[in-house]
């Protein structure tokens, strides 16, 4: 039954929209994880600014605590994409090592 799935994905070309499509989500989640604490640090400083002087607020410094869901999700689809690109589309050697393959003559 899995070898009939995986020739239905792979015929398809579902496999191959559904591995770039994790690629490139978990790519954007690894982006979004080293802007992440940039992003907060500047949103803090700008609504400090806009609170009166008066109301004591503690300043927050950068902090990776943010972005922590973001690399987990980035991980996470990156190793889905690697085990389904792995499963549809890298062949397993059929020869055991130390045996040499013959290649088929070319005509002329």
């Amino acid at each position: 039954m899995l070898n009939r799935l995986k020739a239905a994905l792979v015929n398809s070309y579902v496999g191959a929209i559904a591995t770039g499509w994790l690629l490139g989500e978990g790519l954007y989640s690894l982006a979004g994880v080293l802007t992440r604490p940039i992003e907060l640090w500047y949103l803090a400083r700008f609504y400090h600014q806009l609170i009166p002087s008066e109301i004591s607020v503690p300043s927050h410094g950068l902090s990776i605590a943010g972005a922590l869901t973001d690399l987990l999700g980035a991980v996470v689809r990156l190793l889905i994409a690697f085990l389904l690109l792995r499963w549809l589309y890298w062949e397993r050697p059929s020869q055991q090592a130390g045996t040499k393959v013959e290649e088929p003559e070319a005509s002329a």
